[in-house]
């Protein structure tokens, strides 16, 4: 800011100077434009490297990258230019035409020329879509005319050069090109040296079309600068959401670090309602698709809801086709996204669209959640509101991200599950294995619990040897899983059975009434196996023959 300032003062005394007291017109010449140089350049470093001289803070910070712009920014900024332009052309009509004497025919070409350079910049996101190439038209067209103004005032020290100069140095602070403008920057210096050697010096006439010039040249350089401020603040804000969004984002990726099967829903809870303060929804619910092809809710946050407007609950089980979006989402395996529900098709979409309508929901997106490209299950975001692009364009981005996060804890709580169930269940039978029988005998026998009365049931195939000898292992895995299957229908919920070796399993009867009930269920095993047990075998169903011991808790010992 102080550089700024003092090359602007030194700049202003040094021009008044020159151009006003005899003493210094005769012995240097008027450059004053020449000297402005100096303030506009220092104002372009200035803007480019302290952000309209805001203080820097220490701490972290999000480093604004060039190129960033949105597409309707770089549209409406480059419309801008081609508004500019025209009423540059519309000026150098009239100024060569009325202030000048010029022909028709001549002021004509001279504003055509600057006109078409005008309507090639406005047409820039139309001829490319890469940001380079954009900028590299813009440059083209702003080069063309300070070269072309530069030799058509030639004879006036190129006077009216420095206000495209200062307009492109402007425009390039937001389109953060710096490669284009230091060639900008050389083509309008090559062009002050070519007037400098070939116009050394030259008399102007001052008149009232000369002054009205430079009110206009003022008027439209404030404009400007209002503009582009207003833009340049407008994608400071648009940064500052951004590192707001991402300081969230690693809040919620930290939180998730935590996560397992045990405190998932929480978690889930907690994702969505921090994510509210991005996505700013009135509805959001997860969905787990299962393997019979309904959907089971999992998680829901509401947000200013209307009444009937969401009838779903957590745990809710729905088939999956109450869900009109889940069909387009299965086949393209990509979000899909409504900014406005009354633009949706009636002849193709009637379905989705009126299972949002009549909920009052005007605007959604629907996510895939996917582990091992897979889809496993469905975020989805409802609004009052109708949503505009760009609104969703940074909403998707959001979303899209914590879909990755729940399909990467979706990953992880599969690998849990599966690592449980190789290290507390066997793999024939789904029944617990010695090491969950081991700790659910020790959480019954400690604390409180341990005064309760248990009364364990061993059961042992006693032919199981001979019926693997002679018939295979084929056959003796299938026996093994009928004897489960049969015991299984025998024991109550609150009973737990357990495979705790090749042919022997365990029954735990907590909260056992007497010896008598223990008795009771040894009976009813010993009943059911007096039937023979058929295999899928081209054999003839097998007997079983069992052998039950029983211990008690803690009458015959309390160690396990």
């Amino acid at each position: 800011a102080q550089i700024l300032i003092s090359a602007i003062v030194i700049s202003f005394i040094f021009g008044v100077v020159t151009e006003n007291l005899p003493f210094f017109q005769t012995r240097f010449p008027p450059l004053t434009i020449l000297v402005l140089l100096l303030p506009v350049s220092a104002l372009y470093v200035a803007l480019r490297k302290f952000g309209l001289f805001l203080e820097r803070k220490s701490g972290n910070q999000v480093m604004l990258k060039e190129g960033a712009l949105s597409s309707d920014s770089r549209a409406r900024l480059f419309q801008m230019g081609n508004f500019v332009f025209a009423i540059g052309a519309l000026a150098a009509f009239a100024l060569f035409f009325f202030g000048r004497d010029y022909s028709v025919r001549e002021s004509l070409t001279y504003g055509g020329v600057i006109l078409f350079c005008g309507a090639l910049i406005g047409f820039a996101p139309e001829l490319s879509h890469k940001e380079k190439t954009q900028n590299l038209i813009f440059m083209i067209a702003a080069a063309i005319v300070i070269v072309y103004l530069g030799l058509l005032t030639s004879n006036y020290g190129g006077m009216t050069s420095w206000v495209l100069f200062v307009f492109y140095l402007l425009f390039s602070i937001i389109l953060g090109d710096r490669s284009h403008t230091v060639v900008f920057i050389i083509v309008a210096i090559l062009m002050e040296l070519r007037l400098w050697f070939f116009v050394p010096s030259t008399e102007i006439e001052i008149s009232q079309n000369i002054y009205l010039e430079r009110i206009a040249v003022m008027l439209l350089i404030y404009y400007i600068i209002r503009y582009l401020s207003g833009e340049y603040h407008s994608r400071l804000r648009g940064y500052e959401r951004f590192a707001k969004e991402q300081r969230l984002l690693e809040r919620i990726s930290n939180s998730f670090v935590s996560a397992n099967k045990e405190n998932v829903g929480q978690k889930v809870d907690e994702m969505l309602a921090m994510s509210a303060e991005i996505l700013a929804f009135n509805h959001a619910y997860l969905c787990e698709l299962e393997e019979n092809y309904d959907a089971l809710i999992l998680n829901t946050c509401l947000r200013d809801e209307k009444e009937g407007s969401f009838p779903y609950r957590p745990r809710m089980e729905l088939p999956r086709s109450f869900f009109p979006v889940m069909d387009e989402l299965m086949s393209k395996k990509e979000p899909v996204i409504c900014e406005d529900i009354t633009s949706v098709s009636l002849e193709t979409h009637r379905e989705q669209r009126n299972y949002f309508a009549e909920r009052g929901v005007n605007a959604f997106a629907a996510v895939p959640i996917l582990a091992d490209q897979v889809i496993t299950g469905m975020l989805v975001v409802e609004y009052y509101e109708r949503n505009d692009l760009r609104t969703n364009a940074n909403r998707q981005y959001v979303l899209q991200i914590i879909a990755n996060m729940l399909g990467d804890i979706k990953k992880k709580i599969d690998y849990e599950n599966r690592v449980h169930r190789y290290a507390f269940y066997d793999t024939k039978t789904a029944l617990a294995n010695r090491n969950l029988l081991n700790y659910e005998l020790e959480r019954l026998t400690e604390g409180e619990a341990g005064s309760t009365r248990i009364a364990l049931l061993n059961v042992e195939l006693i032919n199981f040897r001979t019926i693997n000898n002679t018939y295979g292992h084929n056959v003796g895995d299938q026996i093994i899983v009928k004897v489960a299957e049969i015991l299984e229908k025998l024991v109550e919920d609150k009973d737990m059975i357990a495979r705790s070796g090749t042919s022997q399993f365990i029954l735990v009867i907590p909260n056992l009434r007497d010896r008598e009930h223990a008795l009771t269920y040894a009976n009813e095993i010993m009943e059911a196996f007096s039937r023979p047990v058929a295999t899928h075998q081209d054999i003839e169903a097998l007997f079983i023959d069992i052998s039950i011991g029983i211990a008690l808790y803690p009458e015959d010992g309390r160690k396990v």
